[in-house]
């Protein structure tokens, strides 16, 4: 049997087929070096899985690019597994069964010139938009990371004329931001029909960008009981012994 990929532990049933996923019989099968560690937007693991799913697509789009240009051999069959599975659980695999998932996965190098040409061709924000644009980001978003949102805005913004609306909400999710924002999107699509002007926060010509303060996400639906009234007993009250 070869040898692991530095990093990456195998069992003796890791000469199967099909790459990092969830499935049983999917190659590999891992032993844990630890105890799972939980993922998030801002965590190395989550970085390498949203590359790998970057790197398929283009792949896809374009066949030309050469895998092992932009991955190892470990990875290039972890661009299998990421075929497969959402991107929280494939980070969730690699963050709890390789020590370091870009050393092990990635390659070390820049990307060579056509990978470049297509990453800049096809990032967001580096062409002029050619209509009103509205973004809205939650804060403990663990799928989309709120930094790479914010640069994208930062080069939208850069542009002369452009009307770009930023909204960032406070402790939304990936889950619950089509409930938080639904007013706002549902108002601002609707002036489009109205034919209303687009409202635009970028900051004026030559001023340096900066975020938007978080705007506190609404009540949820059905508030969380209280103290007074999560009971639908009684208490009950102590009655004073008689005096003898």
């Amino acid at each position: 049997m070869d040898e692991p990929e530095p990093g990456l532990r195998r069992t003796a049933e890791s000469g199967r087929s099909g790459g990092v996923g969830p499935g049983r019989g999917q190659w590999p099968t891992v032993r844990p070096q630890g105890s799972p560690r939980t993922s998030d937007s801002t965590s190395p693991a989550h970085a390498v899985a949203l590359q790998l799913n970057v790197f398929r697509g283009l792949l896809a789009a374009y066949p030309e690019l050469q895998a092992s240009a932009m991955a190892t051999p470990a990875g290039e069959e972890a661009l299998v597994g990421a075929g497969t599975q959402c991107v929280n659980h494939l980070a969730y695999v690699l963050e709890s069964n390789i020590d370091d998932p870009a050393a092990t996965l990635l390659q070390p190098t820049p990307p060579p010139a056509d990978w470049q040409r297509r990453l800049d061709e096809n990032t967001a924000g580096y062409v002029p938009a050619t209509a009103p644009v509205l973004v809205m980001q939650g804060t403990a978003d663990t799928v989309v990371n709120p930094n790479g949102t914010t640069q994208y805005i930062s080069r939208a913004c850069g542009f002369a004329g452009s009307s770009v609306e930023y909204t960032v909400y406070q402790d939304a999710t990936h889950q619950t931001i089509p409930k938080d924002a639904k007013p706002e999107y549902l108002g601002w699509i609707a002036d489009r029909f109205t034919g209303d002007t687009a409202p635009s926060n970028c900051p004026a010509p030559g001023t340096p960008y900066a975020p938007p303060a978080p705007i506190p996400t609404p009540a949820p639906l059905i508030p969380a009981p209280s103290a007074q009234n999560s009971s639908t007993t009684p208490a009950a009250t102590a009655t004073p012994s008689p005096t003898p």
